[in-house]
């Protein structure tokens, strides 16, 4: 090797070195790194690869994880609620007042609705918690829309499993669409259709005999729900896909502390033979299978008599393992963590939790419950809402006459989600007082923070009012006056 070679190899090798000395940290190519996967891809590829097996695995948790069906039911609990979410119509008239009478009128209809929004029955709220319990679990949720007078209020919503959409469906279509994942898009990525299957591809009753075959269904009669954390994506996956290894883990390991220690309180042994004070005590023709171990089922309680020439020695693994609390929760608190809500939540463990520490961790995740609502409330209420609104109109069942101007007017609407008690009513009562009095906050604001609409109060208030003039009874303390004594 020439000089200006071996000059040229030496330069190239600290320019190698200077430029790892500039990298990122993370990014650096080191001994300790080689197991770290740093190959980029498109993320419709890698969820194309992975979507069934996780979606698999993500099912077998939520049936038999005790954790993981703990995290979908805090879900479903918080987000949902009891009574779901709910439209509150804001429509206001020509003097940008709101029109009061059409909001009642809007409000009632849509609870008549609510009672069965799906051809099998489910309320809307049951239907938000599948929807919900879909996303969370499979990764994603299809809604299609049942539109016509047959239909209550010419609307009714189809839920169809994500197995439907078949994952490795991918062609080039001749209109200049291409699909891919089983959704059709055009050349601007915007989605135009979904192809699914007509019977679910992985039914084994034998109910549908018939050949199965893909239905193109355009993208304004399906809703697609789904979190994406890509601008690209088209499929969602699910959520528990970050600990989804840890929760199995941590299972197996549980399990197996629990055999062991099952095994512990047995209180097993081995039985000994000392070969030569047992052929001194022999007596009487030897039997080929006396060769054999000797064993023997003790019960509780009993002491046996080992035979002449035996000798008892005990079998303790020492089960469970000191650290066995702690290490279980320590990755159970980095589950827990990935998952947005509280240890002390997931697995209701209340032991030296104190009320500051309660209640950050209650507003922590609270926080995220909120988030959830809304993206609950734009993803999927909303478009639902108005669907509903506009096959309304147009069958007749909703007393407006069909038409742009009053769609986008009764389009207006907020959504109102489950709001939480107080940690310490006593403590939140008074500081919401002191924000009342310094003007920091307002009657409305603090009322739609719990989940209900300051005019409703008003309402009921004013009701109660009048059935207490009606029947000669006051609950205004202030108004009681005291009765003299009887001794004065």
């Amino acid at each position: 090797m020439s000089s200006s070679d071996l000059n040229q190899k030496q330069t190239r090798q600290i320019l190698k070195r200077r430029r790892q000395q500039r990298a990122f940290e993370a990014a650096k190519a080191s001994r300790l790194q080689n197991s770290w996967i740093i190959t980029a891809a498109d993320i419709n590829s890698e969820i194309r690869q992975d979507l069934e097996s996780l979606r698999a695995r993500s099912r077998d948790l939520a049936r038999n994880d005790s954790i993981a069906k703990s995290y979908f039911r805090i879900l479903k609990n918080n987000v949902v609620g009891k009574v779901g979410i709910q439209p509150r119509p804001i429509a206001r008239n020509s003097q940008n007042k709101l029109d009061s009478n059409g909001n009642k009128r809007l409000k009632r209809y849509f609870g008549f609705w609510a009672k069965r929004v799906t051809p099998t029955g489910l309320s809307w709220m049951r239907t938000q918690r599948m929807v919900l319990d879909y996303v969370a679990r499979d990764g994603e949720a299809l809604i299609q829309f049942l539109r016509g007078r047959k239909y209550p209020m010419g609307l009714s919503l189809k839920l169809i499993e994500p197995d439907f959409m078949d994952i490795e469906f991918n062609t080039d279509l001749q209109n200049g669409n291409v699909v891919r994942s089983g959704i059709e898009v055009d050349e601007d990525g915007v989605v135009q259709a979904y192809h699914v299957w007509r019977y679910h591809p992985l039914d084994q009753s034998g109910l549908h005999r018939r050949a199965n075959a893909r239905l193109r269904i355009p993208a304004e009669d399906l809703l697609h729900v789904y979190d994406p954390e890509r601008a690209s994506q088209l499929r969602g996956y699910p959520w528990l896909h970050s600990v989804m290894a840890d929760l199995k883990q941590l299972k197996e390991y549980q399990f197996s502390e629990l055999v062991s220690a099952r095994v512990a309180s047995a209180k097993m042994g081995f039985l000994t033979r000392n070969l030569e004070a047992s052929e001194a005590e022999y007596s009487g023709d030897e039997d080929e299978d006396d060769d054999d171990a000797y064993s023997r089922e003790v019960e509780p309680g009993v002491v046996e008599l080992l035979p002449p020439g035996y000798d008892f020695k005990g079998f303790d693994p020492q089960s469970p393992n000191a650290n066995f609390k702690e290490f279980s929760k320590a990755v159970l608190q980095k589950i827990a963590a990935s998952m947005g809500i509280s240890y002390n939540s997931l697995v209701s463990d209340l032991e030296g939790v104190n009320y500051s520490s309660m209640r950050q961790g209650a507003l922590q995740e609270r926080d995220m419950f909120m988030n959830m609502q809304s993206w609950m409330a734009e993803t999927f209420c909303e478009p639902v809402y108005l669907e509903w609104l506009k096959m309304g109109m147009l069958t007749g069942a909703l007393p407006f006459e069909f038409s742009e101007e009053k769609l986008q007017k009764f389009s207006a609407v907020e959504w109102k989600a489950r709001r939480w008690q107080w940690v310490d009513p006593a403590k939140e009562l008074d500081a919401i007082q002191k924000s009342l009095d310094n003007n920091l906050d307002s009657k409305i604001n603090i009322v739609a923070q719990q989940g209900r609409d300051y005019e409703e109060i008003l309402m009921e208030l004013q009701e109660q009012r009048e059935l207490e003039a009606r029947y000669g009874v006051s609950t205004d303390v202030t108004q009681i006056e005291e009765e003299p004594d009887a001794n004065t």
